[in-house]
Parts: structure tokens; sequence; C-alpha cells
């Protein structure tokens, strides 16, 4: 994906120079150089095509293809994935026709990428819904997918995905926050998973080593108020006996 100003280069560029690279075909589909493309038929220059031998892979093709252009992070494999997985058959004018791609699975597509099915799916929803300054900045490496599909579940419109994606990522991150600002976590009880089962009202009113364990626990009051809420007022007078006996048997 190419942002407008790129795109605005790259004709300006075929304009002076003519177009350096192919636009690549199979079987009547357009595999490479949609924008190479669509910058000629702007310009009504009559486009270059190379077309693929029938039995050319155009999966393999087009992965090859992207990753020898340059060394790519795990966000942008991660776009070229969902850009495998959503390859659509399509026909021009100057290919033959006939042909037929079965993209990858997210799975399949993921595993050619090297990267998580998870992810996959992440490029996918912002491809399909992201502006395409946001797609862009993710294809860039400027942006994590993760980050750029928590922005989207925030219903953020195109209009602001893209004005936050010129402020950069931690306006994008301070965003995210505002519409979906951290819960406190509830502080847990300092105590074993194991020891867990001692402390309920009846334990704690008959076992010592219960008692013991409130009272050694790193957060005593947090561990103290939790158990001393399931209790009766004749329970609570009764611990309260026991704590005295061992306070008064301490060394």
């Amino acid at each position: 994906m190419m942002s407008a100003s790129e795109f605005a280069r790259l004709k300006t560029d075929i304009e002076a120079n003519g177009q350096r690279e192919d636009i690549v075909v199979w079987r009547g589909l357009l595999i490479d150089g949609r924008n190479r493309l669509r910058a000629c038929e702007e310009l009504d220059i009559e486009p270059q095509i190379a077309e693929l031998m029938d039995e050319t892979d155009p999966v393999q093709y087009a992965l090859s293809h992207n990753l020898h252009r340059r060394h790519l992070t795990t966000a942008q494999r991660s776009i070229v994935a969902a850009k495998l997985a959503t390859l659509q058959n399509g026909s021009n004018q100057h290919s033959k026709e006939g042909g037929s791609i079965d993209p990858p699975s997210n799975e399949k597509a993921a595993e050619l990428l090297s990267v998580s099915t998870a992810s996959v799916k992440r490029a996918k929803h912002v491809l399909a819904n992201g502006s395409t300054a946001l797609a862009t900045a993710v294809e860039a490496g400027e942006v994590p997918v993760s980050l750029a599909e928590r922005l989207l579940k925030t219903g953020c419109s195109v209009k602001d995905q893209t004005k936050l994606v010129t402020e950069g990522r931690k306006a994008i991150q301070d965003f995210i926050t505002a519409k979906n600002p951290p819960k406190k976590r509830e502080q847990e009880p300092a105590v074993e998973s194991e020891v867990n089962a001692e402390i309920t009202s009846e334990a704690v009113t008959e076992n010592k080593q219960a008692i013991k364990v409130l009272l050694s626990a790193k957060n005593k009051l947090v561990v103290i108020d939790s158990a001393l809420k399931q209790m009766s007022q004749e329970e609570l007078t009764s611990l309260m006996l026991r704590c005295e006996e061992l306070l008064e048997k301490a060394p």
C-alpha cells in the first residue's frame, strides 16, 4: 500500500524517466505493480507488462518478490501475509484470461511469513477497516499491527486515524488509553493457593496454623480483611481469643 505522497513521487518519476519495473500478471491476474499500472493509466502511458508462465505459483512469486525487496519487520511480514491470504481473482486488458488463484489460509500465510496466525488476522482487519494512512504506516513498519488494531477497536474514525498517524505512535497510544482507561486491579490476598483452603471461617477458628498464616502474610490487612468478612460475630470473638493466645505464647 502506498501513501498519496509516495504515489505522487512514483507518478512523477515514471513521467520523467519511464516505467522502470514491469507490471506482473499471471493468467490475467494482476500479481504485482498495481500502483505502477494506475500511474501509467493516469499519465496515458502504455504500461510494460510481464506475463508469468502458467506453471508459476503466483502466491510463491508474490511472497518471494516482497521478501527480497527489503528487510521486513514482524508487522510488515504480517501485512504481506494478510495480502497473500486475501488475494482475489481479477483480470486486465493487457493479458489473457482464465486465471484463478487459491489464496493460502491465514495459518498457511502465517507459516510462510514466520508470523502468528493472530498477527495475520490483525493485519487483515487493518487492511479491511483502517484508513490508507494507518495501513501504510503499518506496512512501512512505523506502527505495530497490534497497536493499529487496538486503535480500530476504539471506533476511531478514518479522519482521526489519519491525523493520529501523522502525530506518531505516542499519539495513537494516548488516544487508545483515553478511550479505554486501564482498570484498577484489585489487590490479591498475599497467600499461596494451597493455603487458601485453610482460610475459611471454620478453619480459622479451629486451626492455629491458619492463624499463623494470616499473621505472617506480607499483606496482612488484605488477607485478614478477606477472611474476616466471611465470619460471624461469634467466629470473630473466637478468633480474637485464639490470636491473643498465640501472641501470649510467642517468644
